[in-house]
């Protein structure tokens, strides 16, 4: 059996480490794992969302004061991550 979850956690964790010093919203990590067909789009952005907060509460990545705009411009704003270093960022 596939633990979804944890999958989800690694695959958004290794987008972080591919752009360690970007912002990534869960929009950006969720839309770069489907490009990338390491999701299919059947997977919610919540899952990605929580996979985000499971690492944030580990201290894996930090979250950042930037706000953007939701999917498809909508005026919803969402946080932004960042990778953590060793400097704290």
């Amino acid at each position: 059996m596939i633990n979804y979850e944890y999958n989800e956690k690694q695959l958004t964790l290794a987008v972080f480490q591919t752009y360690p010093d970007d912002n990534l919203s869960a929009f950006d990590v969720w839309q770069f794992l489907i490009d990338n067909e390491s999701i299919n789009e059947e997977t919610t952005l919540i899952m990605i969302r929580k996979a985000i907060n499971d690492l944030s509460n580990n201290n894996k990545i930090i979250k950042k004061n930037m706000k953007v705009l939701g999917l498809n411009g909508m005026p919803i704003m969402g946080y932004t991550w960042k990778l953590k270093t060793i400097k704290g960022n």
